[in-house]
């Protein structure tokens, strides 16, 4: 994927626009993951995605020796700008997918007060796998793709999304694709830490919780071509704002994942890309392809959620949870299914959508 659109924001952006309770809080935690991660890797050898840091105001001007010196050595190097501020109300802007050089040409294009930014260049490699997923103390739940981390993130994807459940007994999929289960598994073995000695010294550095051996928190990593897996979020807020749940749907007609438990009954609001300035009705349902920051106001009002695309730690997945709307994603074709104006019935608690009779 090349640049981040106004439509694909980071969760922190998502959250902000539905007044999360702790934002300021969440923008220090995220902005401060790979320090975070770094600790981590010294103490339980982890690969994360590592980044290069410069004042951003020094590197768009290209004032120093190293910096010029580090872009005529990676000109033509694909990698991943960010620019982060120290200030929390500040927004991270990002672009990824490209080489060195036409990222300049993007960081040029910005208007924000460099002076205020940081400018973090990591490096960018098409994933063969990526994941989401919270460990609690309920168990390990999330999701596994082939493909970019963006298509769990933003939900815009074709691909099969595998769903998981582990209740640090029993795994529970929402498929029998080997291949992903294995890699899953693989990946949560790197975070369960029976050294008592090293769980000390990861509490004492980063005031992490552990339960059954594994380091509690909200993850995000991607497994490379060379089959390093390579993680690159570990958020000690997010997994205790959300909620975890066993039932982890199926791919049947009229029913897909649940992202939101609750049970509500209304009339379908269909709503496309195309005709997202409409409104919506306080007993309408909201049935789209896959929701961006432009859906939220219709989120908002709607009584549910219901999507085609998407998964159930996918950003807009997440700010449901917030907003408290019962939500199903991943309902193949649910936008041909139904019409506007069918009275249905949004069971999240189980997963299933229902046709009932006009009231």
């Amino acid at each position: 994927m090349g640049e981040i659109t106004n439509k694909q924001l980071s969760l922190v952006e998502w959250l902000s626009r539905v007044n999360y309770k702790n934002i300021n809080e969440l923008r220090v935690e995220d902005d401060s993951k790979r320090e975070r991660l770094e600790v981590l890797s010294k103490i339980i050898d982890i690969n994360f995605d590592k980044q290069d840091k410069f004042s951003a105001l020094d590197f768009f001007n290209s004032s120093t020796s190293e910096i010029k010196d580090y872009i005529s050595k990676n000109v033509s190097v694909p990698c991943s700008f960010r620019l982060v501020s120290n200030d929390p109300s500040l927004p991270k802007l990002r672009v990824r997918g490209k080489s060195l050089l036409d990222n300049i040409v993007w960081l040029k294009q910005q208007t924000v007060d460099f002076s205020k930014y940081e400018l973090h260049i990591g490096p960018h490699v098409d994933p063969v796998f990526s994941t989401i997923f919270i460990i609690n103390s309920s168990g390990i739940q999330g999701e596994i793709i082939k493909g970019a981390h963006n298509e769990l993130t933003q939900g815009y994807t074709n691909s099969n999304i595998m769903s998981f459940f582990f209740d640090f007994n029993n795994w529970n999929f929402s498929n029998n694709d080997l291949e992903l289960q294995n890699e899953i598994k693989k990946t949560v073995s790197n975070l369960i830490v029976n050294d008592l000695n090293k769980q000390s010294s990861i509490k004492k550095s980063l005031n992490s919780e552990f339960f059954n051996n594994y380091l509690l928190g909200y993850f995000e990593s991607t497994t490379w071509p060379n089959n390093d897996i390579v993680f690159i979020d570990y958020n000690r807020i997010l997994y205790k704002d959300i909620n975890t749940f066993s039932n982890v749907g199926n791919s049947d007609e009229f029913s897909g994942q649940i992202a939101n438990p609750g049970l509500v009954r209304g009339y379908v609001r269909l709503v496309s890309d195309n005709n997202i300035s409409s409104d919506i009705n306080n007993d309408d349902i909201l049935v789209c392809d896959m929701t961006s920051i432009e859906y939220l106001p219709l989120m908002s009002k709607s009584l549910g959620v219901i999507t085609s695309r998407g998964g159930i730690l996918s950003h807009a997945a997440i700010v449901c949870r917030e907003l408290k709307k019962p939500c199903i994603v991943g309902v193949y074709d649910v936008i041909k299914k139904l019409n506007n104006r069918d009275f249905i019935e949004l069971d999240a608690n189980n997963g299933i959508i229902r046709k009932l009779p006009y009231l």
